[in-house]
Order: structure tokens, then C-alpha cells, then sequence
């Protein structure tokens, strides 16, 4: 299983940020992993032992994307790699980044069967590094960001988002949605990989899901 979760930031930064992260487990395993960015660590990146939807400094997690069977195999067979291989693993800054925004949406860009769409308001995963122009996050789209500072976005699976000065608004056709800085997106589907036991989850669990609807479902 692999799953993405977001939950408001630490202190102020919550009011218009994210803080995201990827959870992990192995078929048979016991326990899942937690892997993320932090900015209290001389080396930021972290993968351990941990309950996957955890608060976050009190804030309830929200499920952006779940994957299962052969395709979470294949992603988690790529991830030990590929987060090695991030370029940022001493360096944090809340904004524009690199922060752990652009760690998830970095991870993201790197294995071919992980297209998920952040929320607009992920600030962080729009930064591009020495970089201008890149793939989305979703798989299906390109975007163009100036240092994180400012950039435009057009993919399937996020529609279209507009970054100015971290801040993003726009459109998700598909997801018949709005963003909104701060906000997020207020949308009527959720485009991102999602399992019908997890969209049909209780009102009560601890987890909400972002967005509404039935989500389209990737092909294995």
C-alpha cells in the first residue's frame, strides 16, 4: 500500500500551507513507513516506523491518494532509490522551498506509476530547484516556475493553476473544481488514484479524503 496525506502546517504557516508526506507498507508487513521532510534536521529527509495518518502538530490528515496491490509494489520497489537520489537532502526552506512539498512532488515527478496532483495550496511543490519547465506531479501536463516565486501549471489531473508568489489559484475541469490560495480545491471529484473501500470509509474515521465523488481510477 502507498498513500499520500497532507494536514495544515505548523503554527501560522497553516493558515496557507500543507505539510504532505508518503506513507508506505509491504505486503506482509507489519507496520507501514513514513516518508517526509522536515526542517528541524541538518539531513531533512526522514523514512521510518510510523502510524501513517498521524496528526501533524495537531492537524488531521487528509488522504490525497491510495495505491494497492501490483502498482504500490512497484512504487515502493522504486522509492528507497529514488529518494536517495533527492537533490535537496540539507536544505529546507518554508518558502518557496525546497520544503516538504517539494520533496512528495519531487518523489512524485521521479516513478512513472505514482501520478498523483497535489493540492494547489502545497506550497513548496512548484519549486523546481535550477529549473523552469517540468512535468506535473499528475503525469499528463507540464509547468513552468520561476524559483518557485511565481509559474503557471495546465495537467489532467490538476486542470490549470496560476503560482504567484507561492500563492496558487485556477480550474480543475475534470475535477469540476476551484482553487483557492489558502484554501485549496473545492472540487466535486477527486482525480487522484483513489480505492472504492476509501472513498465509502465512514464519516467518523480520522481521515478525510480531498475531494468528493467517485475518483478515476488508474489502470494497472
Amino acid at each position: 500500500m502507498v498513500q499520500v496525506y497532507g494536514a495544515r502546517a505548523f503554527n501560522w504557516r497553516g493558515y496557507f500551507s500543507l505539510h504532505t508526506w508518503i506513507s508506505t507498507k509491504e505486503t506482509g508487513a507489519n507496520s507501514y513507513y513514513v516518508h517526509e521532510v522536515t526542517g528541524w534536521r541538518h539531513y531533512v529527509v526522514q523514512s521510518r516506523p510510523d502510524d501513517p495518518d498521524r496528526a501533524w502538530f495537531g492537524a488531521q490528515p487528509k488522504l490525497i491518494a491510495d495505491f494497492r496491490g501490483e502498482q504500490a509494489e512497484r512504487i515502493i520497489e522504486q522509492l528507497g532509490d529514488v529518494i536517495k537520489e533527492y537533490p535537496y537532502p540539507t536544505e529546507y526552506e518554508a518558502w518557496p522551498g525546497p520544503n516538504s512539498n517539494t520533496f512528495v512532488a519531487w518523489v512524485i515527478r521521479q516513478i512513472p506509476e505514482m501520478d498523483v496532483a497535489l493540492p494547489n495550496h502545497a506550497i513548496g511543490k512548484d519549486y523546481l530547484g535550477d529549473g523552469i519547465v517540468s512535468e506535473v506531479p499528475g503525469g499528463t501536463g507540464y509547468q513552468f516556475s520561476l524559483g518557485g516565486y511565481f509559474g503557471i501549471l495546465a495537467g489532467v489531473r490538476e486542470g490549470l493553476e496560476l503560482n504567484i508568489l507561492g500563492l496558487s489559484l485556477g480550474v480543475n475541469p475534470l475535477g469540476l473544481g476551484i482553487k483557492l490560495p489558502g484554501i485549496g480545491e473545492l472540487a466535486l471529484r477527486n482525480t487522484n488514484p483513489m480505492p472504492e473501500s476509501t472513498l465509502s470509509a465512514p464519516e467518523t474515521s480520522a481521515i478525510e479524503t480531498v475531494g468528493a465523488g467517485k475518483a478515476s481510477q488508474k489502470t494497472l
